[in-house]
Parts: C-alpha cells; structure tokens; sequence
C-alpha cells in the first residue's frame, strides 16, 4: 500500500543522519520499525485499559513448554578461550544504546557462550542465526507467562525487550534484536551493540565473535529467569539477579563513565519529580547535553526502564501515566 506522508524538515534530517551513520539502511526502514514500535505500546496500553481481555492462545506451544530446555540457556561450558573487548573509542558514542532492558544482554551472552564450543571466536552469521532463533523462543515463552500472570504493564512484562512470535512482525522484532542488543561493526570500524558497549563480546577479526572475561562472568552469574524454575516467576520482580545488577554497573562506571553520570542524574532527579513528564523536563534542564544529544523523551524512558530493572527505581502506574521512587535503603 502507499501513502504520501508530509515530513517536518527536522525530523527528515535526524532520521537522515541515522541512515548516514549506518543505523538504518533507508527511510522505509526506519518508518516500518516506528510504526511497528507505537503499535505495539497502544496494545500495551490497551491491554491495561481493559485487564480482563485476553491475546489469542499461541501457536506455538510446543516451542513454549521446551523452551527452558534449550542448551543455549545452560551453564554447562567447559573453560572457554577469552576475547579482549572493542575499544572504547570505536563506540559510537559513551551512552547505552536505546534497548529499554538488560536481560537480553544476558540472554545473548550466555547463548555465545554456548555458540562458541572449543573455539576462541564464532562466526558472526552463525551467530545471529542461533541467538535470533533462541530469543524469539524465550520471548514467546515469556508472553505466555506475562498473560498468565497478569503483566499487561509493559515495565512488569518479563518478556520486553526479546523478540516474540506473536509481537507485530516478527522479522522487524528480530532486526531491532540484533541491531540493539548484539550490535556489530559498521563503517570505519566503529562498534555498537549492548555486547560491545558493555564489553562483553568482542571481534578479534571482521565478522569473528567472542566472549570477554567480564563477558563470561556475566553469563555464569545465576539469573532468576534462566536459572530458576517457572513456579518462582510471579515473585520476580527483575529478571535481573542482585548480583548481575552490581555487576552491570561496575561494568558501565568503568566503560561508560557518561553512562553512569546519566543514571545518577536520573536517580536525584527522581528523589524530588515523580512523574515521567516532570522526569524529562527537570533532566532537560540539568543535563549539559544539547536537547539533540540527549534526546530527552527515549532517553530518559529507556534509562527508567533499565533502571527499574536494576531495583535503583520503583514504578506504579495509574491509568495510562507511570510514576517513580527512588526504593527505600
């Protein structure tokens, strides 16, 4: 179908700039995966408008009850040849990408892990292949627990950020995976990924992959989702243990030092503004960044939603508006 569509000039010259930085390969990318993306949060918002409302039942339900038994989410390596991570200069840029969770990190290093075998490096494409395969059978999985147990809330859901066999067009989901999560290498050598921001995977040689030391500890840490059975899931607050959340930071404070001045800007403003709205415009006013830098609005939810995940905020929601706190010590 086509459909003309006018365009502010300011918006064409930031998605411009995107797809000169390799992000995405052209204008009609971009458009499909925005499109995709709202869609998906007015389900979401939907879904919480009326709770009782139920999804159609999966299709897939003997990948569902298997799922857990997938090798790939296993700790059953034997001692594994270690990468030295990407430089931190070849990184776009000293902020995570915008991947609103964590735990897909975690998913994709403990799949590599397993990927590598004997071998120091797996190839890329090999790769993608198995983690794609694996997170859409995780995130299925985990749709199914969410309508189970009532999680319409997008913050709540153990299933956001992983791709899902019933989540809009699949193949898009699958993309904005591999795009976000396990990034690559683009032009003139520059890295990008939650795998190589954090330091977790590294590229000895083009389109070679590797785990890290900080890698490998990460992926042996115990997680309450892939470690833990699925009796213990509606307590679960995070798919994240205590643990890996320490571990995470200690990461971002020693590669992403900007990263870390974020969270903790965030983390004073949220002592004092509660709600999202006040959230981004006191971080607009407080942060040096340009308004373009820091592009208030994904910035600032992407960094609740992790921060959420990493118990350094709580969240409520009333109606259609979500609010925040800083836990109690």
């Amino acid at each position: 179908m086509r459909i003309i569509y006018e365009m502010t000039e300011q918006n064409y010259k930031r998605i411009s700039d995107l797809m000169r930085r390799g992000q995405y390969t052209a204008l009609q990318d971009f458009l499909d995966i925005s499109i995709t993306n709202q869609l998906y949060l007015e389900e979401q918002a939907l879904d919480r408008s009326h709770p009782g409302k139920r999804g159609p039942k999966s299709t897939t339900r003997d990948q569902i009850e298997t799922v857990k038994e997938f090798k790939e989410f296993g700790r059953n390596w034997g001692k594994l040849l270690t990468v030295e991570p990407v430089p931190v200069e070849t990184l776009g840029n000293q902020f995570m990408p915008f991947s609103n969770r964590i735990f897909p990190a975690k998913v994709a290093a403990r799949v590599l892990c397993n990927t590598l075998g004997e071998n120091q490096t797996v190839d890329y494409g090999v790769y993608a292949e198995v983690v794609s395969h694996v997170a859409v059978g995780l995130g299925t999985y985990l749709k199914s627990i969410d309508r189970k147990q009532g999680r319409s809330f997008r913050l709540e859901a153990l299933s956001t950020g992983l791709p899902a066999a019933k989540r809009g067009d699949q193949k898009i989901a699958v993309r904005r995976f591999l795009e976000h999560v396990v990034g690559g290498s683009r032009h003139a050598g520059e890295h990008h990924g939650m795998l190589f921001s954090l330091g977790l995977a590294g590229m000895p040689r083009e389109g070679q992959l590797g785990i890290t030391a900080d890698g490998l500890q990460f992926a042996e840490l115990v997680n309450p989702v892939l470690d833990r059975p699925e009796s213990e899931y509606r307590e679960l607050k995070s798919c994240l243990s205590r643990e890996e959340a320490d571990f995470y930071m200690k990461i971002v404070k020693k590669r992403l030092p900007e990263e870390a001045r974020i969270v903790e800007i965030i983390k004073e403003i949220v002592r004092s503004n509660h709600s999202y709205p006040e959230i981004c415009a006191e971080f607009a006013r407080t942060t040096s960044l340009t308004q373009e830098q820091a592009n208030v609005g994904q910035r600032v939810s992407t960094e609740l939603a992790r921060m959420r995940e990493l118990g350094l905020v709580l969240s409520r929601a009333e109606g259609l508006k979500t609010y925040y706190d800083i836990p109690a010590q």
